[in-house]
C-alpha cells in the first residue's frame, strides 16, 4: 500500500487514531498528546488502506513525563562548513535551559553556548578557528543541575571553507 492509517493501542485496546493516512516510507513524525496516560504497555497499529494488511509494533513501549533530551542535528554523517551558520536542533520535553558544547572525539572543542532557552533549536556560526576533522559531536545538557543530557549519535565533520 502507499498509503497507512496508524493508530494507538494500549493493552491491544484502540486509544486514539495516530493519522487516518499517510505516506506508506517507514516514517512518520508525531507529537505525543500530553494526555495520554503515562502506562508502558502501548502498541502502534500500521494498517494498508488498500489491503487492510496490518501489524502491531513488536513490543510494548512506554509513553512518560521522564525528562529527556535528543540531539537531532547533527546526529552524524554531516558536513558543516567553517564559517557558516548552521541550526543545532534537539527535543526534549524541559522547562530548564541547555548547555551546548562541542566535542572531539572525546575531547571538550568548545561550549557553544553555556545557558539557553530549551526551545528545540539553535543557530551557530561555526568559527573558523577549529580544527578541520570527521569525528565531531554535539552535545546538550540541561543545567543546572546536568541530570539530562544527549550527544549525536555518531561523529560528523567540520570542513574548511572550500
Amino acid at each position: 500500500d502507499s498509503l497507512v492509517k496508524i493508530d494507538l493501542y494500549r493493552n491491544f485496546s484502540k486509544v486514539i487514531t495516530i493519522s487516518d493516512s499517510t505516506e506508506n516510507d517507514s516514517y512518520f513524525l508525531w507529537t505525543i498528546p500530553t494526555s495520554l496516560t503515562l502506562a508502558s504497555d502501548y502498541l502502534v497499529r500500521i494498517e494498508g488502506l488498500t489491503t487492510t494488511v496490518y501489524d502491531y509494533s513488536n513490543d510494548g513501549f512506554k509513553i512518560t513525563n521522564t525528562p529527556y533530551i535528543q540531539v537531532t542535528s547533527p546526529n552524524g554523517g554531516e558536513t558543516w562548513t567553517m564559517g557558516t551558520d548552521q541550526t543545532i536542533t534537539w527535543q526534549d520535553n524541559l522547562t530548564e535551559d541547555v548547555k551546548i558544547e562541542l566535542f572531539r572525539g572525546s575531547n571538550l572543542a568548545l561550549t557553544i553556548n553555556d545557558s539557553t532557552a530549551s526551545n528545540g533549536s539553535y543557530s551557530w556560526n561555526i568559527p573558523d578557528s577549529l580544527t578541520a576533522g570527521a569525528n565531531y559531536k554535539v552535545m546538550i545538557t540541561s543545567i543546572p543541575v546536568n541530570a539530562e543530557t544527549d550527544e549525536s549519535d555518531t561523529t560528523f565533520s567540520i570542513v574548511v571553507a572550500p
